[in-house]
This record gives structure tokens, C-alpha cells and sequence, in this order.
């Protein structure tokens, strides 16, 4: 399957999203705030970034920004999962993101967003 970076200081929250994933066959890694993401960044390129926008160190925007100027998000599909956007908003205004998903969510939602992202022609159940 795919290998996932996830980017979520939610300590509740990102368990949760990397037991789903881990259960539906992807490889993940997962770092609690935008610095340390920018360093796995660095260290390993995923197939897919999930990443909130609203962390210390750095938000999910200046991981995303970092990133993009060193090369490290080329091919990488990105998944915005954030409550904090208001309504209306749209995430790709403020960086190269290919999706969003919004808190709260469920598991469900978070796997058919990631299939809709990894192969948009297949059909949504």
C-alpha cells in the first residue's frame, strides 16, 4: 500500500488516524507537530501527507511551504484533516494540498477520502 506521514499534535486524535490506516495495509508515520514533519519530510518522502494546519513549532501551511521550496512535497499527495478552518475557506489558497477533510471525522471518512486522493477514478462507496 502506501506510505503515509502524518502531521497531527492532537494526541487523542493521532492514534486514532494511524490505527485506521496501519488496519487498511499502509505503512505510517506519525509526528505531533509541523517541525517534526518538516524533518521526516527530510528524512523519507511518503506517498501521502496527512497534516493538520493549526500545530506548534510549524503550522501545516509553513511545513507545507518549507517543503514545497525544498522539492520534498514533489509527487507527494497531500490531506489536510484541520477543524480549524472556517467555513468557506479553501485550503489551497494558502498551500499545494489536494484535499481536505474536516474534524470531526470517522475512520470511514478518512479512508474514503484517502482512496478518492490515491485513485480519483475509482468509485466512492
Amino acid at each position: 500500500m502506501a506510505l503515509i506521514t502524518v502531521a497531527e499534535d492532537d494526541d487523542d486524535l493521532r492514534p486514532v488516524i494511524v490505527r485506521v490506516l496501519e488496519r487498511a495495509g499502509h505503512e505510517v508515520v506519525a509526528v505531533g507537530d509541523g517541525g517534526a514533519g518538516l524533518a521526516e519530510l527530510r528524512r523519507r518522502r511518503p506517498d501521502v501527507l496527512v497534516t493538520d494546519l493549526d500545530m506548534p513549532v510549524l503550522t501545516g501551511t509553513q511545513m507545507c511551504r518549507r517543503a514545497a521550496a525544498e522539492g520534498l512535497l514533489d509527487g507527494v499527495l497531500i490531506m489536510v484533516v484541520s477543524g480549524a478552518l472556517p467555513r468557506g475557506a479553501d485550503p489551497h489558497d494558502a498551500l499545494p494540498t489536494n484535499t481536505v477533510l474536516r474534524k470531526p471525522f470517522t475512520g470511514t471518512d478518512l479512508l474514503r477520502c484517502l482512496r478518492a486522493l490515491m485513485d480519483p477514478s475509482a468509485p466512492t462507496p
